[in-house]
């Protein structure tokens, strides 16, 4: 069947590429270029989530305050932007100075639409049910070159989702499977991989086919079509680097056979290896995957483990330090790869210290001459040139204080910490438990603190607000990434929960979960048996 399916897929390439003739210019823009692209979202919804139907329709977030519009800026930095939810008409401004400019929409939880825009364009984006149907007011343009990805998902797929969400994620259809056991799990993952590669064969094919039809029917500039034809070239290779190499995987010999042929057939894929193609979301992604991959080994891992969890990850200091002598690279890809590392490095907790937070943001900041850049990250990440000792908290009402301090204030009380985030998924499933046996203490001599790593003082208190949070003591720490003190307590990932006794001391770092209730219990109540 794969030998046939991969026959079948170039034959038919072929026959495309002979069709495949040089176009005439297509419309100008009837607007001069404005250095910005104008997005007008008429009733948005949020489609940065997918529900498991047998989980009891639970939804599983790719993104956090509807925050489902990605692009590249102009210092080919990823970027998000938020449409306001509440508003039955919101407007979102790009300011670019590119000629194009590729944004992706999330859409049903796993997937992106690309759309490729031009400066000037004023587009009204208008949701029929979670469809996003984007319009451009300013100039003509068909509906099939504005909306291409939509178009492909309503008319190619043959399934709720492309065959490559479904080869990437399984989870999306696993609940029409039955099974248990690890042997049966495995075939029926052997099964949908198989059915998926098989379809993805015939999508992808009826993708480029459509491609080539508005190209060569003079309703697709150049520009449009070879980055719609790069996306997806690189948007397999992503898919490609994350398969299993091996004989049982039938995706990854698929996608690996589809993307030879699209290089033998759409030289600009071979041949274009200019720093446009960082404009691109997947090539963006791509590049910096493909060199984490290749470094892998060389430099090593970081892991930490805890009683209920772990972490590891690439070392992202050994990693910057090699990427640093590369002569291969660009200056405009290695300035990508960077800004990854030091997000990588400033994002980890206390996974790397302070010295190699501060000493890798200044080297970033030598090496690229982006004051721009650095200010930015200073901001998301609260971050000064300095390294302080203590750890600097907020509280809920906005009065500042220190940890120092509120353990002091609350000194003849057993102290429980749990230290957690809006975006932390393990966090929020804990607070329902949290609230259930923190109202069981009520009477006793312990005290509920909620310790949030939030950057964001906005996400921080929505996300209080959404989930009912209403219980015990809350504050934001607002210098982690300099604090020496936020170091000390080796926290390299959340949620994570501490036991102060009453006079203050640390007596267990890393505490039972509040829906271990049962283990919570035996050891609260040693510390509150102990007399001061």
């Amino acid at each position: 069947m794969k030998t046939k399916i991969i026959h079948l897929f170039a034959l038919s390439l072929i026959l495309l590429a002979c069709k495949h003739q040089e176009p005439q210019e297509v419309l100008k823009p009837e607007k001069p270029r404005t250095n910005q692209i104008v997005l007008i979202f008429e009733n948005p919804v949020i489609n940065g989530f997918y529900t498991i139907p047998n989980s009891g329709g639970r939804w599983q977030y790719r993104t956090k305050s509807g925050d489902e519009i990605q692009y590249i800026d102009d210092q080919f930095i990823p970027r998000r932007a938020s449409f306001n939810l509440s508003n039955e008409r919101d407007t979102v401004v790009i300011a670019t100075e590119r000629e194009f400019l590729e944004v992706q929409l999330m859409y049903k939880g796993v997937d992106d639409l690309r759309y490729i825009f031009k400066n000037g364009d004023t587009v009204e984006i208008r949701h029929e049910d979670i469809k996003p149907i984007a319009k451009i007011k300013n100039r003509i343009e068909d509906y099939a070159v504005t909306n291409f990805s939509l178009l492909v998902r309503d008319s190619i797929s043959e399934d709720d989702y492309r065959a490559l969400e479904i080869i990437d994620k399984p989870l999306t259809i696993s609940h029409r499977f039955k099974s248990s056991g690890i042997e049966e799990i495995q075939r029926v993952w052997r099964e949908i991989n198989t059915t998926a590669s098989e379809n993805l064969v015939e999508e992808i094919k009826q993708e480029l086919s459509l491609l080539d039809s508005l190209y060569n029917n003079n309703k697709m500039s150049k520009e449009q079509f070879n980055a719609h034809i790069a996306s997806t070239y690189y948007e397999l290779k992503l898919s490609s680097s994350r398969q299993k190499k091996d004989e049982k995987n039938l995706a990854s010999s698929t996608i690996n056979q589809i993307m030879k042929n699209i290089e033998s057939l759409y030289p600009i894929i071979t041949n274009n290896r200019e720093d446009s193609l960082l404009y691109l979301m997947d090539y963006n992604k791509a590049i910096t995957a493909s060199i984490a991959a290749a470094y892998n080994k060389k430099v090593g891992r970081v892991k930490r483990e805890s009683k209920s969890a772990g972490v590891n990850i690439i070392n992202y200091t050994r990693l910057y330090d090699s990427i640093r002598v590369n002569s291969d690279l660009s200056r405009a890809q290695k300035k990508v790869i960077q800004y990854n590392n030091v997000n990588g490095i400033l994002s980890n907790g206390t996974l790397f210290g302070i010295e190699d937070k501060l000493i890798y943001l200044t080297r970033f900041k030598n090496d690229f001459e982006d004051s721009v850049l650095i200010s930015e990250i200073k901001q998301r990440y609260n971050l000064k040139f300095e390294i302080e000792d203590e750890i600097r908290l907020e509280s809920i009402n906005g009065q500042s204080s220190t940890l120092e301090v509120v353990l002091a204030t609350n000194k003849g009380k057993v102290i429980y910490i749990d230290f957690w985030a809006s975006w932390c998924a393990p966090c929020i499933k804990e607070m329902p438990s949290s609230k259930s046996f923190s109202s069981n203490y009520a009477e006793d001599d312990i005290v509920f603190i909620y310790v949030s790593t939030d950057r964001s003082n906005k996400d921080w208190k929505q996300s209080i607000e959404k989930n009912n949070l209403n219980t015990g003591q809350h504050y934001r720490v607002t210098n982690a990434n300099n604090s020496k003190g936020f170091e000390d307590l080796n926290i390299p990932f959340i949620p994570r929960y501490m036991i102060y006794n009453k006079e203050g001391y640390l007596v267990n770092d890393d505490a039972p979960r509040p829906s271990q209730t049962q283990l919570l219990n035996d050891v609260l109540a040693k510390y509150l048996t102990q007399e001061n």
